[in-house]
């Protein structure tokens, strides 16, 4: 890995590596990024950009994990591979006191590694084809309230989509965060409280219900309106499953 930096003005830096990673399971990999930041003299304003390139292996579990009944490793998985960019503009008040930036970023993935299931609802990953394409805007904001009580403010947008269109599993659209740092022995000592709230969509409207029947108590989990709805939507899950997948894995039936 190599990595150079120019900070020749005070205004002006400019950044990039490059990486390269020799493998024994799959090809060899060369890695890029570079970054450039312009901050504009007497006005407290910075602006900045990066872009680069990654390389992520599969795990070892997704290669060759098993579990009866409901996963099976597929050693013949390639690397995802993924290409990404960002642009932000930073403002700073009240002599540096306060602070917020503002940043657009995108980023394009290939090889994901998804999940399919056969009949038995076994599990395997597979590389998607395609390219799923994430971008969004992150909002980042600190203030030194005192010389010794520092809070910060963050927020994420995020819009992240399969190879088909889907919206990506487990990626929240909304995030939000917040934290109060305290500084104390004279600054040589500093203790940090986060809080963070993330998005989970319809869980918002769903509830776990149970339904008696003669053959005994069928639980089940409903979501969304039960009234005036224009379509149902009904996730049977087969042996090994159960019924919190349909409201667990956004790509199911319970959270269309």
């Amino acid at each position: 890995y190599t990595q150079a930096l120019d900070s020749s003005w005070d205004w002006y830096k400019t950044g990039s590596g490059n990486g390269w990673a020799d493998r024994d399971d799959f090809d060899d990999a060369t890695t890029w990024s570079a970054g450039v930041s312009w901050r504009v003299a007497g006005t407290g304003t910075r602006l900045h950009g990066s872009a680069g390139t990654g390389v992520q292996n599969p795990t070892m579990f997704e290669q060759f994990g098993f579990t009866p009944g409901q996963w099976q490793g597929n050693p013949g998985l390639e690397p995802e591979e993924s290409f990404g960019w960002d642009v932000g503009i930073e403002q700073r008040f009240w002599s540096d006191r306060a602070m917020i930036d503002v940043t657009y970023f995108r980023q394009d993935l290939t090889n994901e590694i998804g999940t399919v299931y056969d009949a038995a609802f076994v599990g395997t990953p597979v590389n998607l084809a395609g390219t799923s394409e994430r971008q969004g805007i992150e909002v980042a904001s600190t203030l030194q309230a005192t010389d010794r009580v520092t809070l910060g403010l963050t927020y994420t947008w995020l819009d992240a989509e399969d190879p088909t269109g889907a919206v990506e599993v487990r990626r929240p659209e909304h995030e939000l965060g917040a934290n109060v740092t305290f500084a104390f022995l004279d600054g040589r000592a500093r203790v940090t409280v986060d809080g963070r709230y993330v998005s989970t969509g319809v869980r918002g409207a769903q509830q776990e219900l149970a339904l008696q029947t003669e053959a005994g108590t069928v639980r089940y989990f409903a979501v969304g309106k039960s009234r005036g709805a224009s379509a149902i939507v009904l996730y049977l899950h087969g042996q090994g499953g159960n019924r919190r997948q349909g409201v667990n894995d956004f790509t199911f039936g319970g959270n269309f």
